[in-house]
């Protein structure tokens, strides 16, 4: 459910700028969607530290191999994300077959598939594009699918959690709050080296205290009972309020927007929040998700992946038709272009979804040992949670932003 929610906030945030870089101002009522529809990041990288915390815990307890954690995540992410790339150039090229030139105007950030070098292409299909762009020459990273940053971010959280599986499968979460002081340090080293814009483009640096907020909320949903999980909370809601304290004045006087953390401390923010409301809303998931909004958006989620990976381009072409027959006002792009953008995009999602993604879908770990009984003291969430024989785990693969 999550992940439809944050999938959408996403793309519509995506559908306003292809709006408003059309030339059309969008109605006060949905203009928030243009500051601050970027917030839907975070919240994908919370849901992806959770869900391949679980992946990685099923992965040590049913003595896995540390390869078949890594294969898993190949090809759960990179036939997905090499088909959009096809998907795009197939766009880009039709269109420019045709005399039409909509993906490189107003600022639109497109890029034409004969503009990326050899050595370009080798770090886009490897998602190592954000890090590696020194090593071919170039100052700024090129990404041919623009969205694709984030999964740079996910393949390098990816290997941090397979290098921790190698060496303290027994110890996984010890070693993640190791890693996280040591980032932490490696962070104030960068900054007073003159490092930091390197550094942020690697899992030094916002992106990786994303997803340690994910990876702790799984443990704290799984693993603590009794005194132990009240005493968590007590704190865990004490540092929040803290940090959001110390953090969102200094965001609100952010005026410059950095990629791609745009605010990075307003995203830090959000991504606490965020955490700490899983946690309390844990008792009621299951009445949630089956109201009608928790239906649809379950359902968006599934192919939140694909829809994350196309929905873009989509947005540009429906923004630029919808404009060309009239709604050249910000109400009708309020209530026509814009709805318009995001279902076209949720439609095409599915299905290539279906041709692209569900075929490399990973089979759930079923074994008994995958998963700890998860941890639960409030007898409305009960009969939510139930032993992993009864229930197995669900592959827990994001995206992710």
């Amino acid at each position: 459910m999550w992940r439809g929610v944050a999938c959408l906030i996403v793309a519509a945030f995506h559908a306003a700028i292809c709006i408003r870089k059309t030339g059309v101002s969008l109605s006060w009522v949905v203009a928030p969607l243009w500051y601050y529809g970027y917030l839907g990041v975070p919240l994908f990288f919370v849901i992806s530290g959770y869900c391949i915390a679980a992946c990685a815990d099923a992965h040590r307890r049913s003595d896995r191999s540390g390869r078949s954690f890594v294969w898993r995540r190949i090809r759960r992410i990179y036939p997905p994300y090499w088909a959009s790339l096809l998907f795009l150039a197939t766009i880009l090229i039709t269109c420019d077959l045709c005399g039409w030139e909509w993906f490189y105007e107003r600022k639109v950030r497109f890029i034409h598939p004969a503009q990326l070098t050899l050595s370009q292409w080798i770090t886009n299909l490897t998602l190592t594009e954000m890090w590696a762009h020194p090593l071919h020459g170039s100052d700024k990273f090129t990404l041919f699918n623009a969205v694709a940053w984030s999964l740079c971010f996910e393949e390098q959280f990816y290997c941090v959690c397979f290098l921790l599986l190698f060496i303290a499968p027994r110890r996984f979460f010890k070693a993640v709050i190791a890693v996280t002081g040591l980032i932490l340090v490696g962070w104030a080293i960068a900054e007073s080296l003159g490092f930091s814009v390197l550094a942020h483009k690697t899992f030094i640096g916002w992106g990786w205290l994303e997803f340690v907020l994910g990876v702790a909320v799984y443990y704290r949903l799984n693993y603590l009972t009794g005194k132990k999980s009240r005493l968590f909370d007590r704190v865990a809601s004490l540092l929040t309020s803290a940090c959001i304290l110390a953090l969102l004045p200094w965001s609100l006087r952010t005026r410059k927007l950095v990629f791609p953390f745009l605010n990075p401390c307003l995203n830090l923010s959000v991504a606490l929040s965020y955490a700490w409301l899983l946690i309390q809303i844990r008792p009621y998931d299951r009445r949630l998700t089956q109201t009608l909004l928790g239906r649809l958006f379950s359902f968006i989620g599934k192919f939140s992946y694909s829809l994350y990976l196309t929905h873009y381009p989509i947005c540009k072409l429906v923004a630029v038709c919808s404009l060309s027959i009239g709604c050249w006002n910000s109400l009708r792009a309020t209530l026509l272009t814009l709805p318009a953008c995001v279902t076209a995009a949720c439609l095409v999602a599915y299905g290539f979804y279906h041709l692209a993604e569900r075929p490399f879908l990973n089979t759930s770990l079923s074994s008994e040992k995958a998963a700890p009984t998860p941890a639960c003291t409030n007898p409305v969430a009960k009969h939510i949670n139930k032993p992993p024989a009864q229930t197995p785990l669900p592959e827990g693969d994001l995206l992710a932003v």
